[in-house]
């Protein structure tokens, strides 16, 4: 059987193992074959990696067109917008400004009126003042005049009053002084007498 696997080099003599070579040949075969198969495929996805590159490029660049085409767009759009808006805000702005000077105006307006009021209100007061300082000096004076009147009638009343009852006084004391006088007579009167009738009895005493 072993004999069967292995052959002998007519040249060298050497054997040779028939399977082993067989088995070599076919593995070198099969490599080669699966190393062409190999370089295909990878040129076949060479080829589809450069289309494939290719269709990206052409893709980014036409998103690159269609993106810058988007901005021009929108940028477009934006300015438009932008001028709108600005037109609005002039447009606001200008309205705010003109009510605002209408406001003013009125208002200006309702100063002036209040400040007529306000004048016609002071020169009604002073008006007012100068009449009540005039009926004070008026009330005033006749207050004056008045209490002028009743003091100089009080003063003749109390001087008259004052005169009756001085002279009652006097009067009185006329009266009293001259009791008394009579009094301090009459005393002495009775004195002397009781001095005399009382005399002799002491003189009986002392003896």
């Amino acid at each position: 059987m072993e004999n069967l696997n292995f052959i002998e080099c007519p040249k060298c003599g050497a054997r040779i193992n028939i399977e082993q070579v067989l088995a070599d040949q076919t593995e070198k075969r099969l490599r080669t074959e699966f190393e062409k198969k190999f370089q295909q495929q990878l040129f076949e996805i060479r080829n589809r990696e450069l289309e494939l590159q290719k269709a990206i490029e052409v893709f980014e660049d036409k998103k690159k067109r269609e993106n810058e085409l988007f901005q021009e767009r929108l940028l477009k759009k934006l300015e438009e917008e932008k001028k709108k808006t600005e037109i609005e805000l002039q447009n606001k702005f200008f309205a705010k400004i003109k009510a605002a000077e209408l406001e003013l105006t009125r208002k200006n307006e309702e100063i002036n009126a209040l400040k007529q009021k306000e004048v016609e209100l002071l020169r009604k007061e002073e008006e007012i003042r100068a009449l009540k300082e005039r009926q004070n000096f008026e009330l005033e004076k006749r207050l004056l005049e008045e209490k002028t009147k009743l003091t100089e009638q009080f003063q003749n009343q109390f001087d008259e009053k004052f005169k009756i009852l001085l002279e009652q006084k006097n009067s009185r004391l006329s009266i009293a002084n001259q009791g008394i006088t009579d009094t301090i007579g009459t005393t002495k009167e009775v004195s002397s007498r009781i001095g005399k009738q009382s005399k002799p009895k002491i003189d009986g005493i002392a003896r």
